[in-house]
Order: structure tokens, then sequence, then C-alpha cells
């Protein structure tokens, strides 16, 4: 049998003190309270508590009367009524606690959101950073993203495609060594669920197939930088339902970034949309999930493609002069002007290098022309790129051969000027000096004129010169002139030197015998002759080249006779260029025999 004990007391139920609401059994004061008999040692506390609280005067029995109701056995106790006063302080302290409790959880919220916030906008400035150092590697490789190419910047190298790592879709730690203004740090997100994100840069040419065209500047460059993972209240377990998106920091993040951020919303989570819907993009993450934020970046060829760029390789097409103050420099140390094509290179055709010096170079890149002022020189080159003519800043001027040796120069040395070279000809190659000291020419005029046996001033050095008023060619041999070569004069003149040649102004030779000019044909006789031979009847005799006023002629001698004809004749007939020698007899009849036969030339 179940034995339990009753609490009894004179007043109405009522709710319990503050300071009672606490055990787990017990909510309100009733008039009666039955208790187990075996836990009456549980609640004796409680009990002594409870009337003390109902009475400042309490009495109570020293025996705890019992009785049986039904099957049980109860204890009463009965209390004495209450004191309409009583309890009242309990209450209002209990009241001013709840209101501090109150009171001091609404702070602890309040500063929490504060503390989620910051946080938030913090996250969103990591985004933003990210965004700003993919945007300023499209900028400064806007031709290479355009054309397709890999992007190469701080020695790290970017292959072209979509996939992670290249060129398209590259990672944090890329960015990072590519020197864009990312200090290090943590490559994964610092808001909540975010610290398990991971972040993505997602770069797109748009529209589809703008590479084809032919200038690749119609592609616009528009890109992404999000998070992997959704934005969502962190819980004890691994957040899986759209249901736990953190709303309140998706805002904060929009806010601090501004209209260039997205997220993706329940309903339509394949797409980023952006603040106030002013702009949709396709969602890049796997799965794509609700949640997801994202920040844009990028450019419009229309726009973007009016200005000069980083690493821009197109003709600017200024209309005007290009002024600048100070200096123009390239970080190749050169600045050039005009495109060269060659079989492996491309190269400037005027080009002015860091040094000072000016290049030209032809079309197929060789360098044709320079000025090098540290050097002091200036060349010229041939077709292979070998130096052919030097002017150097100590008054030289060196013609080289393609090997390099100096073939021919002019040099200022102290008081002369001397010009060298190993053959020196006018352009019709009629006159010239060789390296061995000779002259040659078709005619040599000489103006200056002297007196035979006054002083010269240069060994070996020829003139016209003063002969018994005759002109006669003087030369300088033991720094006096003396007489050289054949005396001026006219026919029939006196002469001083019996057999001295000379000529007349029309270049007729004459010869001094007996004291006067005479022709030299005068001298040896008018017929020259040329051949001397032995011929028969019908020999071919050729007829001899003669001078200027010249008649071949031929004379016949004969030597064997037929004596058995009474008659014989010797004979030459002029057949024009030839002779033919006839030995006949008196009736025409050809003759054996034999004739020496002379040949030459007969001047008038």
């Amino acid at each position: 049998m179940n034995s339990n004990f009753c609490l009894t007391h004179s007043v109405q139920s009522q709710p319990l003190p503050y300071q009672f609401k606490a055990h787990p059994k017990i909510d309100k004061l009733p008039s009666s309270y039955w208790f187990p008999s075996s836990s009456l040692h549980q609640y004796r506390p409680f009990i002594n508590s409870l009337l003390l609280a109902s009475t400042t005067d309490a009495t109570t029995s020293s025996k705890i009367p019992t009785s049986v109701i039904g099957n049980r056995q109860q204890t009463s106790i009965l209390l004495p009524p209450k004191n309409s006063n009583a309890g009242f302080l309990m209450l209002e302290l209990s009241l001013a606690l709840l209101l501090s409790s109150v009171a001091a959880g609404l702070a602890f919220w309040s500063a929490h959101r504060a503390e989620m916030a910051s946080q938030a906008m913090i996250q969103a400035d990591q985004l933003q950073n990210i965004a700003h150092a993919a945007e300023t590697l499209l900028i400064e490789h806007y031709q290479d993203f355009q054309n397709g190419q890999a992007v190469i910047r701080n020695g790290v190298r970017l292959e072209f495609g979509n996939a992670f790592g290249q060129a398209l879709n590259p990672s944090l730690e890329q960015l990072r060594s590519m020197a864009l203004g990312l200090s290090t740090g943590s490559n994964v997100g610092s808001y909540k669920s975010l610290q398990k994100a991971s972040y993505r840069t997602h770069i797109q040419r748009v529209p589809a197939g703008c590479e084809d065209s032919k200038s690749s500047t119609s592609c616009n460059l528009t890109g992404l930088v999000c998070l992997d993972q959704a934005v969502q209240e962190v819980t004890n377990t691994a957040p899986t339902s759209n249901s736990e998106i953190d709303g309140f920091g998706l805002g904060k993040m929009i806010g601090k970034i501004g209209g260039n951020a997205g997220i993706s919303l329940i309903g339509s989570a394949d797409q980023i949309i952006g603040a106030g819907g002013a702009w949709t993009a396709n969602n890049p993450i796997i799965n794509q999930p609700a949640g997801i934020i994202c920040i844009r970046f990028g450019f419009g060829a229309s726009g973007f493609g009016q200005f000069l760029r980083v690493n821009d390789n197109r003709d600017p097409q200024f209309q005007n002069n290009l002024t600048v103050q100070g200096n123009i420099t390239s970080s190749s140390g050169s600045i050039g002007a005009g495109i060269g094509q060659s079989e492996n290179q491309k190269c400037t055709l005027g080009e002015i290098l860091n040094s000072g010096a000016f290049w030209s170079r032809s079309q197929d890149c060789i360098k044709k022309a320079w000025v090098d002022g540290q050097a002091g020189v200036i060349g010229l080159a041939d077709k292979s790129g070998n130096t052919r003519i030097q002017l150097q800043d100590n008054g030289h001027i060196h013609s080289l051969d393609q090997l390099g040796q100096i073939k021919a120069g002019f040099s200022y040395q102290g008081l002369q000027s001397v010009a060298k070279a190993d053959l020196i000809v006018t352009n019709q190659g009629k006159a010239g000096l060789r390296d061995n000291g000779e002259s040659f020419a078709d005619s040599i005029v000489i103006q200056t004129t002297a007196v035979a046996g006054t002083s010269c001033p240069t060994n070996n050095a020829s003139v016209w010169g003063a002969q018994q008023n005759h002109l006669r060619l003087l030369k300088c041999e033991n720094f006096v002139w003396v007489l050289s070569g054949n005396t001026q004069a006219q026919l029939g003149e006196t002469c001083a030197v019996n057999g001295e040649i000379g000529e007349t102004p029309n270049k007729l030779s004459i010869i001094c015998v007996g004291s006067v000019w005479q022709t030299t044909t005068s001298r040896m006789g008018q017929f020259a002759t040329s051949a001397t031979l032995l011929a028969n009847h019908s020999s071919t005799i050729a007829k001899p080249a003669c001078g200027s006023g010249g008649v071949a002629k031929i004379i016949q001698i004969p030597q064997t006779i037929n004596a058995q004809k009474l008659y014989q004749s010797f004979k030459a007939k002029d057949n024009g260029s030839n002779w033919t020698t006839l030995i006949t007899d008196g009736d025409g009849l050809a003759l054996s025999g034999s004739v020496l036969v002379e040949t030459g030339c007969w001047y008038q």
C-alpha cells in the first residue's frame, strides 16, 4: 500500500513565490498537496520554506497527524491563515530580477548582432580585394584575354583556358604570386559557414564566339569572384537546407559591396542576381546552391577599348603632336617607331636606346645605320648587317670590307689630311691609283709651268716647262727641274741637239737633223718594210696594215728564170685585201720560177 503525506493550508490556491518556481513539480500553492511518504525527506526543505513564507508566526504540531483517505495513508499538516501583507517584498524583488534578466538578454543579443555585422562586412572587404586584383590583371593583359593567349606576370604563367589554375579560372594563390596587391593570408572565408569555403574567380569573354572576330576587340571581359559555399547559420551539424541561409549576413555583405554584389536565391539558385535585380549571371559554383555570394568585375569592349592600356600593342593613332615633359622611358630600354618583319622576329625600324644611340633598320630587321654618342661613331651596314662605313669622332672616315677590315679611309694627321685606299679609280675606270703606287689614265693634263734648271719642291713631280721658247715636259730630280719627254716644235725650226726627238702641236713626230726639225719619214725614208718572203706563180701575199697616210706596196725581185723562154714577166695582181704573184711568158702562160717579195707601207 502506498502511503502519502498531505500538506494542507487554509488559503485558496495561488502562485508560488518566484524563488520556488525552479522546483520541477510545484508551480502553484494549492490548499493541499500530496507527497509520497517514501519521498518525504526530499521535500522537507521545501515544506519548511513554504511554511516560513506563509506566515511569520506559524505554529505547527510536533506531531504530523495522519489520516487514511480511501486506501491511502496521508499525513495532514495544517497551515495557519496567511497574513495578507506577507510576501509583497519578495514579489517585488522577483519582478526586478526578471526585468534585469530581460534587459541583459536584449543587450547581449544586440552586441552579438553588431559583431556578426562587422564580420560580414570584413568578409565583403576580402571579396572586393580579390575582385580588384583580378580586375587589375584584366587591365594589364586585356589584349591577351581578348586574343586567347597565355598571361604572364611577375614570372607566373597562366595558360589560356577555363580549367582551374588557367587564365579564365585563376586560383587565389596564383593571383597573390602575380603581385596584384593581395597580401598573404587565408585561402578560405572568415564569416560563419564560409570558414570552410574557398574563393573562386571566373572570367569569361562575351558574347560567345566573339574571339573569332578579325579585330578581337568586340569581346566584353566579365568576371565573378565567389565563395564556393552558401552563407548559412552555423549549427551543430553541417548546414544542408536552404532554410538555414543567413539572410542577415548576406544583407550586410551586399550593403557593404554595393551594386556589384550578387547572390543566388531560393527558387532561382542557378542565377547570381545583382543587388536590386540590376544584373544576372550564371551561378558558377558546383550544384548551384542558394546563398552563394559573388562580386562582379570586368570591362566592355566598346568603352574600355577606346583607351590605351598597360601592355597594349595597338597603334593609338594620335591625330596631333605628342608633347611630354621629361623623358619618354621604356621598360625594354628603347623607344621605337615603325614595325619591320623578318622570318623569326619583329623589330622597330627606328629606335632610340636609353644610351642615347639611334638605330635605323631595314624592313627585314637588319641594322643599316646608327649613331652612337657614347662611342662617338656613325655607321652604315650592308644588307647582311656588316659595317661598311664608319665616321669616328676623331675625324677619321673608314670604308671596310665585309670582314671588318679597313680598305679605304680619310684622316687628319697633324697638319696633313691623308686619304688612303688600295685602289682609286674613276667611274669609268679609265684613270686611277693602284696600291703599288702606279697611276693610270687615258691622258694626263698638266697645267703648271716651270723652267728647266730651276729648283722644284717634290722629287718625281712632273710639269710642263719652257725650253728655248718651246713647251717641254719637266721632271723634278734631286729637287731640280730637268728635261723629260719630247720637245714641242714646228717643222723647219732650228734645234739645238741633233737626234733629239720632238713633236708638232698636231702630234707629228719630228727629229732634229742638221740643227733643223724634220719629219721622221724624211730621216728614215718613205717606204717602211713590213715583210719579206719568197713566192712562186699564183702565190697569195697578204697586205700589211698601214698607219695614217700609209699605202700598202709590194716589191718583187726575180730569183730564178726559165732560160728557154725569151720573154718573162713578173707582176702582182691586187685583190683588195691581198696580192697574187704572176710569173708568165710573152704569151701570158705561167712559168716556173721564184721571186723575192717585199711588202710595206708607203708614206707621203
